[in-house]
């Protein structure tokens, strides 16, 4: 299998390949900087891809807020290029598409968990106060649909054992105060892992929740950080939702469980996600 990955030196696409290296693949990358429809069609060209892993996109720095000061460049990485690469799909029949989205499209209440047949309600048909970011990456999931040979592969919170402002624990350590909901985590190397066991399965096309196993809270957390010495923080949190907002007038947050159950049906084991943690701590650095 030969496999072009898109924004091949970002967070999950520099996992992507490291992984991709480690199963002596054949594989080529391009970094988000570098996509653009003539380089596409420069490496096309040359070589016959049997799929695309798609890691580009516009995330924001620090944070998603960034992105409401981004918006063109917002539109270009999460719904123009995904709309590229459904065009050079339907010329090159043979290709999959394997599109990295994001839970973000959903907000739980009261314990609701989302599954994949679900339609996100935090995205512009259903919630016209969703965040610029979930409104662009559920559009381009709808893009990247209307081609057939796809996976829409949706990462949340992602976290490792290597310390980076895109980790979700580094950033738990950043913050003075924190909010404590139940969310669904995935563990970079099990996400990059279960997306590479899709292609290699042959398992059926469409969206998938790529999560492990088990919703946790922030307080759940930093309990956990509090048994390393390293990580020992007198943590503070706000009192709700509504303290959060009022603090901080932060633009609408995504807080969610979403059930990976269609996953562990095609045959893609996930660690609990207290195990993943735990292994991320224990090998941090």
């Amino acid at each position: 299998m030969k496999i072009l990955l898109l924004g091949s030196t970002g967070y999950a696409g520099s996992k992507f390949k490291e992984a991709l290296q480690s199963k002596e693949w054949m594989f080529d990358t391009m970094p988000y900087a570098e996509v653009s429809v003539q380089s596409l069609l420069n490496k096309f060209m040359g070589t016959q891809f049997d799929a695309i892993i798609n890691c580009a996109g516009y995330v924001g720095r620090p944070n998603v807020d960034a992105v409401e000061n981004n918006r063109e460049e917002a539109v270009q990485g999460n719904v123009l290029l995904p709309n590229i690469l459904v065009e050079f799909g339907n010329i090159i029949k043979a290709v999959k598409i394997l599109h990295i989205s994001t839970g973000c499209c959903y907000e739980s209440k009261d314990g609701e968990i989302f599954t994949e047949e679900d339609k996100p309600n935090l995205d512009w048909d259903s919630n016209t106060n969703c965040s610029f970011y979930a409104g662009t990456k559920s559009l381009g999931e709808k893009v990247i649909a209307r081609f057939p040979q796809h996976y829409i592969c949706r990462l949340r919170m992602p976290f490792d054992e290597k310390d980076s402002d895109r980790n979700y624990l580094s950033k738990l350590m950043s913050y003075d105060t924190l909010l404590s909901k139940s969310n669904s985590l995935s563990h970079l190397g099990d996400f990059v892992d279960a997306c590479l066991q899709l292609l290699e399965k042959k398992c059926a096309f469409g969206i998938y929740n790529i999560v492990n196993t088990g919703p946790v809270t922030a307080k759940e957390v930093c309990s956990m950080l509090n048994e390393y010495d390293n990580f020992k923080k007198d943590f503070k949190f706000f009192d709700d939702e509504e303290d959060f907002y009022s603090r901080t007038g932060c633009n609408k947050r995504s807080n969610c469980i979403l059930s990976n159950q269609k996953l562990l049906d095609a045959g893609v084991k996930m660690r609990l996600t207290t195990e993943a943690i735990k292994y991320s701590l224990d090998n941090w650095r």
